[in-house]
């Protein structure tokens, strides 16, 4: 198990967006902190359908933000949401 999580870590630090997690589900693209408790906000694609903003924080953080389902696909951008003041946020592209 350790050594999934300590993959993904250095995956992500490495920039690759296609990680996946120890269960083979997508790992996600970096969005931000979580305001609530501070562990990374990720964009993921669950079921291959829905979309979801999630805290790697879970199950501690229950922060979580699904798109509508209308959603067929999602970018994340290099600009920066100026209303946001507890860190760096990655404005999302949506289709």
């Amino acid at each position: 198990m350790m050594d999934a999580e300590v993959a993904l870590f250095f995956s992500r630090a490495a920039g690759d967006a296609d990680a996946y997690n120890s269960d083979g589900s997508h790992a996600g693209e970096f969005i931000g902190p979580c305001h609530s408790c501070g562990f990374d906000l990720m964009l993921r694609q669950r079921d291959g359908q829905k979309f979801v903003v999630a805290c790697t924080g879970a199950p501690s953080c229950k922060e979580s933000v699904y798109l509508p389902r209308a959603t067929l696909s999602v970018s994340v951008s290099e600009d920066h949401c100026q209303d946001c003041h507890h860190g760096i946020v990655h404005k999302l592209n949506l289709r």
